[in-house]
């Protein structure tokens, strides 16, 4: 692949990637605000936020556990979140018992 073979490739991810956002915006905002409701109302009721996820899902679910935990844009007290993915022993254990 030459530089501008490379470039073309950057720049047609970049934009799929900047679509999707705007997909998402358009088609998603109201799911999205819902679940934020509910996520909200479980945390004020003494609940706390499950988060999982399969390969690189399961980074994403561990890095969004530490956003709630720690913070995200302000400082505030730390919401509980566990990422499922953290606790190597039962993944493993569970996925040897009933399959991965």
């Amino acid at each position: 692949m030459n530089k501008q073979q490379a470039m073309e490739l950057i720049s047609a991810s970049l934009h799929e990637g900047a679509e999707l956002r705007i997909v998402v915006a358009r088609e998603c905002s109201s799911a999205i605000l819902k679940r934020q409701v509910l996520i909200t109302m479980c945390l004020r009721a003494g609940g706390k936020l499950l988060l999982f996820g399969n390969g690189g899902s399961a980074a994403d679910a561990q890095h969004l556990a530490a956003e709630f935990v720690g913070r995200f844009v302000r400082e505030r007290a730390g919401l509980p979140a566990i990422a499922l993915t953290t606790d190597s022993s039962i993944l493993t254990a569970v996925g040897n018992d009933y399959g991965f």
